[in-house]
């Protein structure tokens, strides 16, 4: 294998760990916002916080394309029939998601305060 393979093992294994974590926490926070606090009943529709629903599963979205990404980079890079500009390309895609993830999160911040 590689060398450059070699040394994204162990930071895509954490970055999985970070991920299955950041899943377990997004389940949680679907419960709150989705279901009432006494049990796995549904809140009706207008009581539930579409905004921070929207937000929350976008920024879940943009966590996972961040981390299959980052998963299959490695993956590619022991393909030597590979094309070297889409090295470029999953790079600026990755830095371009995980940039929209800080706004998102920046705006589900804002809007929590908003509502406490």
């Amino acid at each position: 294998m590689p060398p450059s393979v070699v040394s994204f093992i162990l930071p895509i294994f954490i970055q999985l760990i970070m991920y299955g974590l950041y899943f377990v926490t997004f389940l949680h926070s679907i419960q709150w916002i989705v279901f009432t606090e006494d049990g796995w009943s549904l809140r009706s529709r207008r009581s539930i916080n579409w905004p921070m629903l929207a937000m929350a599963t976008t920024v879940f979205f943009f966590m996972t394309v961040v981390t299959l990404t980052s998963v299959s980079f490695p993956l590619l890079a022991l393909n030597p029939h590979v094309n070297p500009r889409l090295f470029h390309g999953i790079n600026l895609m990755t830095m371009s998601v995980e940039c929209l993830i800080i706004v998102h999160s920046q705006e589900l911040l804002m809007h929590y305060c908003i509502l406490i």
